[in-house]
């Protein structure tokens, strides 16, 4: 009986976790429901058997994370970039859908994001601690993540900066399902935002260029890809596109039917 019961908790977390990733946001909340009542029904009824001598196999809860990476960019400018909310949803168009300042003072801000993972939609309530330029602090005041506290510190290494990370999280409502995810997924989520803060980070050499790129994570939530940039960039320098037109292209597009 133990033994199967196992394989049954091993496959209802992955089939969980499957379909979370494909499923539309209307039924994303009711999956979010479903699987917190499985997964509290699984783990109750683990509690009530005997395991010893089995390996555990059930999943670990997250609660807290550290990782470092270091990027090709001057500490002063990553640190501004990255301490610039207000501008947050066009850097991370896909991860931020708004942002409201509320209170503002030299070092702090409280802030009012809305947040989208995986299809799931939280606000929160976020206190950000500059310390320039040394560390930025992330404070969850309330919202289904109130607790979790990300702290980023910058190191020059040469020409570079090291950005150390350490995440202490708390996940609550909607939000449950990610103390299920594995340790490796929440640092490829991490780290895969950190580089689109370096990405944004890069200078264009046009104006034109600047425009493309706007037009890019206003309509497709990314960044420009360097063909289109060039490509796109160049027709406006030559008057050969208008800015309008190049938005209803992009709308127009397939890459934006799928996202829609």
């Amino acid at each position: 009986m133990p033994v199967y019961f196992l394989i049954l908790k091993k496959t209802l977390f992955f089939i969980i976790s499957r379909i979370m990733i494909t499923l539309d946001k209307t039924r994303m909340i009711f999956l979010t429901c479903f699987s917190v009542i499985i997964i509290s029904t699984v783990l109750y009824l683990d509690s009530s058997i005997d395991r010893s001598g089995l390996p555990d196999i059930s999943p670990k809860l997250i609660s807290e994370i550290s990782f470092s990476k270091t990027v090709d960019v001057d500490k002063q400018k990553i640190f501004n970039i990255m301490a610039d909310v207000e501008n947050y949803s066009r850097i991370l168009p896909r991860n931020i859908v708004s942002v409201n300042i509320l209170e503002q003072t030299q070092n702090e801000l409280l802030v009012e994001e809305t947040i989208v993972e995986i299809g799931i939609t939280s606000k929160l309530l976020v206190k950000h601690t500059l310390l320039p330029y040394e560390q930025h602090i992330i404070e969850i005041m309330d919202g289904d993540a109130k607790g979790t506290k990300i702290i980023q510190k910058f190191e020059t290494i040469g020409n570079k900066t090291k950005l150390s990370t350490n995440a202490k999280f708390t996940f609550n409502g909607v939000l449950i399902p990610f103390r299920f995810l594995p340790e490796t997924q929440l640092i490829h989520s991490m780290d895969s935002i950190i580089s689109n803060f370096v990405i944004y980070s890069n200078d264009f050499n046009t104006n034109s260029e600047t425009i493309v790129d706007d037009l890019y994570r206003e309509i497709l939530l990314r960044p420009s890809d360097p063909i289109g940039l060039q490509h796109y960039a160049s027709l406006l320098e030559n008057k050969e596109i208008t800015i309008d037109q190049l938005r209803q292209e992009l709308l127009d597009s397939e890459e934006y039917a799928l996202n829609n």
